[in-house]
């Protein structure tokens, strides 16, 4: 699908695996009658659309919201980004862009204590095990850490399987899920996280949403990103939050579970250092994304 609303090519070259990064604001007006919805992000490359995010404008009334979207290049060329509005009326605003080579991001990927929660071993087939610590994951509460091995289990994935080894971890138990990484950032760099989450197929345990935040110096940094989970009935789905941080300081991660029933595994973490080669555009505008429809370049 071609963007509604697009820029011209940015005169920068990018390639496949290359992160781009687009930080972007959305508006609700004040008006009654224009009620926000979501908007794609999207980002084409020779200009033909190579990638996309869609997000709901969770902006009050009569104001704008930051958002942000990183989008991992499927081909080499010149690159371009756009954004529809999919439905209603989306005020857009403030568009920044920043690429980040893949060999630079990937030199950013740091080691997560149990990633995958199978450092505290594997367990027959199907078998629940409740532990009181696991790694160096710290929760909120005096709940145990609930670990399934789900291999060949039944009544929770038998659909499908873990997305790392064999274990995953029962995220309705523990509150909030903490991990510090070791690590010390500087003001305005970007901290990505991937995890994926699951759907029990159980009767009852519906999934949910959950908040994933950094820290800086144990101080939260920034706003939570909230995110849905749309695994489906049995199944993993996988997720990434993205985030820039605002001060210097020692780096930690968290989660904090909706109260409802999500699944936790497979979390990686990445600083992006500071990039040798990257491209930033700032573009200053106020387009009203709901009176773009049909009319496309």
């Amino acid at each position: 699908m071609y963007p509604q609303l697009r820029f011209a090519a940015l005169g920068f070259a990018i390639n496949t695996g290359d992160l781009v990064a687009l930080s972007y604001a959305l508006g609700d007006s004040a008006d009654a009658s224009q009620t926000p919805g979501t908007v794609t992000a999207r980002v084409l490359v020779n200009d033909t659309p190579n990638a996309a995010e869609t997000v709901t404008n969770t902006a009050p009334d009569g104001d704008f919201k930051a958002f942000k979207s990183v989008l991992t290049a499927t081909a080499t060329g010149n690159l371009s980004i756009g954004f529809d509005n999919t439905t209603n009326n989306n005020w857009l605003d403030l568009v920044d862009v920043t690429v980040v080579s893949a060999a630079e991001a990937a030199a950013g990927q740091i080691p997560v204590s149990n990633f995958s929660f199978e450092t505290e071993g594997n367990y027959s087939t199907g078998a629940w095990y409740e532990l009181p610590t696991i790694g160096s994951w710290n929760k909120s509460n005096t709940n145990p850490y609930q670990i399934l091995d789900i291999s060949g289990a039944t009544g929770h994935f038998s659909a499908g399987s873990a997305p790392e080894g064999s274990n995953v971890l029962n995220f309705g138990s523990v509150g909030t899920l903490t991990q510090e990484t070791g690590y010390t950032v500087s003001s305005g760099q970007q901290v990505i996280i991937d995890f994926s989450l699951g759907d029990s197929e159980s009767s009852g345990q519906d999934p949910g949403q959950v908040s994933v935040s950094i820290l800086i110096d144990d101080v939260v940094n920034g706003s939570a990103d909230l995110v849905t989970n749309t695994a489906g009935d049995g199944l993993f789905a996988s997720f990434q939050s993205a985030f820039m941080t605002t001060s210097s300081g020692d780096l930690s991660f968290r989660f904090a579970n909706s109260g409802d029933n999500n699944w936790l595994d497979n979390v990686t973490v990445t600083i992006i250092p500071e990039p040798s080669t990257f491209a930033l555009a700032a573009l200053g505008l106020v387009a009203l994304l709901g009176y773009g429809r049909g009319r496309r370049r």
